[in-house]
């Protein structure tokens, strides 16, 4: 999954966010016709966390990082939500770090020792505010 929210999120949502160029389409699973590049595909997964709602996207970009990361932000300023990217950038590799979008301000987070992971049964913690990935993205 490419990011994670703390609320349950609609096909209209998702389509005003991201389907200003391509339509917008939720699945369960995979099919090998999702990965047509006129569409972003959301498969759409849930787990037992604080983050129930895993969303997966097939798309064609040039910049899939930043995508995502501005989908990310995007979608917790939208909807009014947290929403986790899994790929944190400049982490030195981290496996655990991740980026935490909070009504759109960035923080690094670890998802060590938490339900999301599966190594834990705490949250995903805070570790500091990323004003450099805000200033990016604006």
């Amino acid at each position: 999954m490419d990011l994670f929210l703390d609320i349950e999120p609609n096909l209209a949502a998702l389509s005003a966010l991201f389907g200003d160029k391509f339509e917008v389409v939720i699945v369960e699973q995979w099919d090998p016709q999702d990965f047509a590049l006129d569409r972003h595909v959301v498969q759409r997964c849930s787990n037992d966390s604080e983050f129930p709602v895993g969303l997966g996207f097939a798309h064609a970009c040039e910049d899939p990082e930043r995508w995502l990361l501005e989908g990310a932000r995007s979608l917790s300023l939208q909807l009014n939500c947290r929403c986790l990217y899994t790929g944190a950038p400049g982490t030195q590799g981290n496996p655990f770090h991740c980026v935490l979008f909070d009504n759109g301000v960035a923080w690094l987070a670890d998802d060590r020792d938490s339900r999301l992971s599966g190594d834990g049964e705490g949250p995903v913690r805070l570790l500091r505010r990323l004003p450099d990935l805000d200033a990016a993205l604006d």
